[in-house]
């Protein structure tokens, strides 16, 4: 069936004060989409599946930023 949740509340409520973000908004931005039918709309699950793309994609995006701006850390210190 469809659905999931996030296994550690520990670790989601790290994430959430490292990145200064809600915990409640990562939880449904990982677990849920927003559909909307005739005007009305509705939060349904995604499937365990789409939960962990979305996670590994989150997770490079994050990864992504922090490299870049390392870089340009590295750069500007060695440019100095």
């Amino acid at each position: 069936g469809e659905g999931c949740t996030i296994a550690s509340s520990d670790e989601l409520a790290k994430l959430s004060d490292i990145l200064g973000l809600d915990e409640i908004m990562i939880t449904q931005t990982l677990t849920t989409r927003n559909v909307t039918i005739i005007g009305e709309e509705y939060v349904k699950p995604v499937s365990v599946e789409t939960a962990q793309d979305r996670r590994d994609a989150f997770a490079k995006a994050i990864y992504s930023r922090i490299f870049d701006w390392l870089v340009m850390f590295m750069n500007d210190a060695t440019n100095a």
